[in-house]
């Protein structure tokens, strides 16, 4: 029993560690050396905010090829079995807070009270960003993030972006765009 607690534990460790690594490897990626704001808590509501069958693999694979593809190749379809989204997709419906991590000065987090109280004309040029929980596939190698911006009137987009851990680094091998104003 209490060598069980411990593999648990190291395995929470870990993934937790896994799940920072990626948030800052998107965030890096996202704000390309100009600040930006970062929504406090991560989005558990893409999902069902999109569409419910948004995040079905049949339903994602035909956004990648027919939606707002940024990469066709690898589809998602040679990736994932279905039963390996399932188990990734709820994971999405974690909650993930950032207010206890350590980002560098260009990323300044904002609370969604803070965003209600702005005016509808203060938020038309208040660019942010909101990021899902990532979530990894069984085995690890595999860990998807929904990524949204909001940079003012008719402006922004989706995207689900997908990296593999190779050499002991998460590398972004695919981008399904979900969204585009």
């Amino acid at each position: 029993m209490f060598s069980l607690v411990i593999i648990v534990s190291c395995g929470m460790d870990r993934q937790r560690e896994w799940e920072m690594d990626l948030i800052e490897e998107v965030l890096e990626t996202a704000y390309r050396g100009k600040p930006i704001h970062l929504l406090d808590e991560s989005d558990t509501n893409w999902c069902r905010t999109m569409d419910e069958y948004i995040c079905t693999l049949d339903h994602l694979v035909a956004y990648q090829m027919h939606g707002n593809p940024r990469y066709r190749t690898p589809e998602l379809g040679d990736i994932f079995e279905v039963l390996d989204f399932e188990f990734i997709t709820d994971q999405f419906k974690k909650s993930v807070r950032f207010l206890e991590r350590d980002f560098t000065n260009d990323i300044r987090l904002v609370s969604q009270k803070e965003l209600d109280n702005k005016s509808e004309f203060e938020k038309s040029f208040f660019p942010y960003f909101s990021v899902s929980a990532p979530a990894f596939s069984e085995n690890g190698e595999y860990a998807l993030i929904y990524v949204s911006e909001f940079c003012g009137i008719e402006c922004g987009g989706g995207d689900l972006m997908i990296y593999k851990r190779e050499k002991g680094k998460w590398e972004r091998i695919l981008i399904v765009g979900i969204w585009l104003s």
